[in-house]
């Protein structure tokens, strides 16, 4: 067994897996652990009877076409894995209500042209002001591209080439939207996809929801044939073909330092390894709190973590149907129906197990009628909670509010898309936030990480990225990393990280020679 290496990722979930191939394509000998005995985190599926239910992923952006593949099929296709991956139709549709009480029930298409006459009929008088503002976030995904690899260190090249990125990106989505003169009822659709990143639109980083607008609708999302599961496991058998070690039932229990408190390896149940470089696709608050000795950790670290807001806690009932949708009348592969379309009252709804009536429902055969057997479908309805609420439940009451809280989701969806489906469930299981700390060790079940909103956006934490991240050495990927959560913006994040830690390998190299 190898004790040393030039890097050690700790967890195999999407940041650590896109991280480690790029490393390990680089040349460089690198060590994978993960505790489970499967890759992915969370990006994995589990199988209930006849169904395998996706645990995760509602869609996957800046795939592309094959003719014309986006940043994550270039990365796929780079580290030898190939996926078939089928095209979601529309972006979505909302069933709710505006502020005044009138209802909304839109279905968005994907496309530019499409979106805006869409948009049209649900919210007129708005077809200028949405060609300005997909025209902003195809500027503002350029310049984060181009951040992405250059660094924001010349910003006189960012004022000359990305101007409009340079005056917004500091601002929320509310206050940019407005600022477009769009009306209300545009500003409320648009809104719809706050939910998506766990923040609300008087908070939420403009930049931020800019990309994830620009891509899921101008780039068209996508989802893999076998669950996030296939891309997880290929990346996994991409990683151990090209030479990596992968070692699965191995638990970090400690981040090792020499007296210059520079990091020298980790110590784990299977024994001690060796690399200066470490890279953590756990979140920071774990680490810190864990793995490191109080003396090690820098005050700024410390502070930095504590000030955080952990994201949004998921809930999610993933129902098993022996009737197919096309017999239940469902058409729509993604139905979002909150409770209003105002995202800060919503937020604030959603701190509560008694008051939180939003729901996300996923039915993958609508895009992918192999995803379960002929005349059965899978439902999956997921909801997120904005506070640690869960925190409060005596344990002897948990099973009884977790499943009364299920049928609640259930009767909403049913109401709300005017479907009906409890005489047809086969399967169900449910997943509380209690499930995702227990299974994935995420602080409070908050699987997306921190908060990216006001002083925390992603912006800001690229530009102190050299400032916040002093222990030499360490280094964090996945959804409590720089980009935030999502498995694109994963991805993304274990690329920058894994060019970070060849910047400073080449540092060593040039320091001995």
């Amino acid at each position: 067994m190898n004790r040393e290496y030039d890097a050690i990722v700790v967890g195999s979930g999407n940041g650590g897996l896109a991280c480690a191939n790029h490393l390990i394509n680089s040349g460089k000998k690198v060590l994978l652990i993960e505790k489970h005995n499967l890759p992915g985190g969370v990006a994995t599926s589990f199988v209930r009877g006849r169904f395998e239910f996706e645990v995760s992923l509602h869609e996957l952006c800046d795939i592309g076409s094959l003719s014309n593949p986006g940043s994550v099929r270039q990365m796929l296709n780079n580290f030898g894995v190939n996926i078939n991956f089928y095209q979601v139709p529309d972006t979505f549709r909302l069933i709710s209500y505006f502020k005044d009480g009138r209802k909304i029930d839109a279905t968005m298409p994907t496309g530019r042209n499409n979106f805006i006459n869409a948009m049209e009929k649900y919210a007129p008088n708005n077809y200028q002001q949405m060609n300005t503002l997909f025209d902003l976030c195809e500027e503002i995904k350029q310049a984060v591209d181009y951040s992405s690899y250059h660094g924001v260190n010349d910003k006189l090249y960012f004022l000359k080439h990305f101007p409009n990125f340079v005056r917004c990106s500091s601002y929320s989505v509310n206050q940019v939207l407005s600022s477009l003169n769009l009306t209300q009822d545009a500003i409320d659709i648009l809104g719809t996809y706050w939910s998506y990143l766990g923040i609300d639109c008087d908070h939420l980083s403009f930049m931020h929801y800019a990309i994830m607008f620009y891509l899921y609708v101008e780039k068209n999302a996508y989802i893999p044939q076998y669950t996030s599961h296939e891309i997880t496991l290929a990346l996994a058998d991409s990683f151990i073909k090209s030479g990596g070690d992968l070692y699965y039932h191995t638990t970090c229990e400690k981040v090792l330092f020499n007296e210059n408190k520079k990091v020298i390896g980790i110590k784990t149940n299977q024994g001690d390894f060796y690399s200066k470089n470490v890279i953590m696709n756990v979140n920071p608050s774990l680490v810190y709190a864990s793995m490191i000795k109080e003396e090690i950790i820098p005050l700024r670290e410390t502070k930095l973590a504590n000030a955080r807001t952990f994201s949004s806690r998921p809930f999610v009932v993933y129902l098993g149907l022996n009737k197919s949708y096309k017999e239940l009348g469902i058409k729509d592969y993604t139905i979002l129906f909150p409770s209003t379309t105002q995202s800060n009252e919503e937020y604030n709804l959603m701190k509560e197990i008694s008051t939180n009536n939003y729901g996300i429902a996923i039915c993958p055969n609508v895009v992918n009628e192999s995803a379960s057997e002929k005349g059965t479908c899978i439902i999956t309805i997921t909801t997120m909670f904005t506070s640690n609420c869960w925190s409060k439940i005596n344990i002897k009451e948990y099973d009884q509010i977790k499943r009364d809280y299920a049928k609640k989701l259930i009767s909403l969806f049913e109401e709300k898309a005017n479907v009906h489906i409890k005489e047809y469930i086969e399967e169900i299981d449910i997943s509380t936030p209690w499930t995702y700390f227990r299974y994935a060790s995420t602080p409070e079940g908050a699987a997306y990480g921190y908060e990216t909103k006001d002083w925390d956006s992603i912006l800001g934490r690229i530009l102190s990225y050299e400032q916040d991240n002093k222990i030499n050495g360490l280094y964090f990927v996945g959804g409590s990393s720089i980009y935030g959560d999502g498995y694109s913006t994963a991805y993304s994040n274990g690329l920058f990280i894994a060019r970070k830690v060849l910047n400073s390998l080449k540092e060593i190299t040039h320091e001995k020679n």
